[in-house]
């Protein structure tokens, strides 16, 4: 396995993309690999381990090869907005990210239009960004590269923060804009005012009983993609706590068997997309 660290800024070292690109031989299949980009959450304010590692060896026992980007947060970088691109950070990295992916589709034998974006909580409001967010001009400037290099070709988005409104986690957006509701970058970033016909597939997960991130933020969502006619996938559970990852029993003190099931969802959803 080739594992390798890809830093976005000279003297930041908490601000890297880390691969994990399987080995390849010849009594495996001749087959490019499907690509996952994993965003952790926290509130944008650090990136929790149980939504890394242990997502990343669940899709590489499926045959991802696989990304976790440990995205700017307010525990290793000053200010989130980048005032010269007019974007935030976080949503830079992550373009940049399926950009780098792209780049070196041939180097870790990844099809190049079989990139996935997968994010938990504040990482499943980055994964929307990367997906529904993916033509704003101030970003694809920023990046310079073709229209559409960066856009993933399938998001999940796992319990998001979706939404600036009344059901907004306000930390999560404090920590990412600042405090001021009335600054339109509060709305720019509420993703279920941005969607559009040519978002990505999309799949949610989230429970009711969600205390940290109301599943409404789900569920504004996914009407949202219904009215511009995206192909999404949403399941709502009756329980679990908000940060249950995998639901198995490395990232919970108890294993949620029933609600780990999404994995399992989310894989056999991705080989209708990709076709595999």
């Amino acid at each position: 396995m080739l594992n390798e660290k890809i830093y976005f800024y000279e003297g930041n070292t908490d601000v890297y993309l880390e691969t994990f690109i399987l080995n390849e031989y010849s009594e495996y299949s001749s087959d490019k690999r499907p690509m996952m980009l994993i965003c952790p959450g926290g509130g944008y304010r650090y990136c929790s381990k149980r939504e890394a590692e242990p997502v990343a060896r669940a899709y590489m026992a499926e045959g991802y090869n696989t990304a976790i980007l440990y995205y700017s947060t307010t525990d290793n970088t000053k200010e989130l907005y980048d005032l010269d691109k007019d974007v935030t950070k976080p949503h830079f990295e992550v373009a940049k990210s399926i950009c780098i992916i792209r780049d070196n589709a041939e180097k870790w034998n990844i099809d190049p239009q079989q990139i996935a974006v997968i994010g938990f909580s504040a990482g499943g409001h980055l994964a929307g960004c990367a997906s529904i967010l993916w033509d704003d001009e101030r970003l694809v400037n920023a990046l310079g590269c073709t229209q559409g290099y960066n856009k993933p070709d399938a998001a999940i988005l796992c319990y998001p923060v979706i939404t600036s409104g009344d059901k907004a986690h306000k930390g999560s957006f404090q920590n990412l804009l600042g405090n001021d509701e009335t600054n339109p970058n509060w709305e720019r970033y509420s993703l279920e005012k941005q969607v559009k016909a040519n978002v990505p597939p999309t799949f949610i997960f989230h429970t009711s009983a969600d205390a940290g991130v109301p599943v409404n933020n789900s569920t504004e969502l996914a009407t949202a993609l219904a009215n511009a006619g995206v192909h999404f996938e949403l399941h709502v559970v009756p329980e679990g706590k908000h940060g249950m990852s995998l639901g198995t029993r490395e990232v919970l003190p108890e294993k949620n068997v029933y609600n780990g099931r999404w994995v399992r969802w989310s894989i056999k959803w991705l080989e209708t997309i990709f076709g595999i």
